[in-house]
């Protein structure tokens, strides 16, 4: 469990995964599509991963991915993969709210990666009385 706004954690969910079909490919590459999303715990935090086999970005194109209006090809128009290149500003913005982190890498098999932190809410419940 983690503590935040539930709205704002739909959102972030939403944007990710959202980018992530976006580009995993065309109509023609769609049942070889592939996008994966994990929920797991390590000590002190909760962690999301959003995974695609899409065409990944380009390197030199990392640093500014979570920039407003950042958007990697810009030859892209809103007809091709629609969107203003806010997403993942957004979703950046959330995670940053929350006290968190968020991290994008090109998986060596094709994709990306994206990588939330968050940190797990402290336990509210006491010890049991009787």
């Amino acid at each position: 469990t983690v503590s935040g706004d539930e709205r704002w954690l739909r959102q972030l969910v939403f944007n990710l995964v959202h980018n992530a079909l976006k580009f995993v490919g065309d109509e023609a590459a769609r049942p070889a599509a592939e996008v994966v999303v994990t929920v797991n715990s390590e000590p002190g935090d909760a962690v999301l991963s959003v995974s695609d086999n899409g065409p990944g970005i380009p390197e030199d194109k990392i640093p500014h991915i979570f920039e407003r209006f950042f958007r990697a090809d810009s030859a892209r128009t809103r007809g091709d993969h629609g969107g203003a290149g806010l997403g993942l500003s957004i979703a950046a913005w959330i995670v940053s709210a929350h006290g968190g982190e968020i991290r994008v890498q090109n998986r060596v098999e094709g994709g990306c990666l994206f990588t939330i932190r968050l940190r797990l809410a402290e336990s509210t419940h006491g010890p049991e009385r009787a």
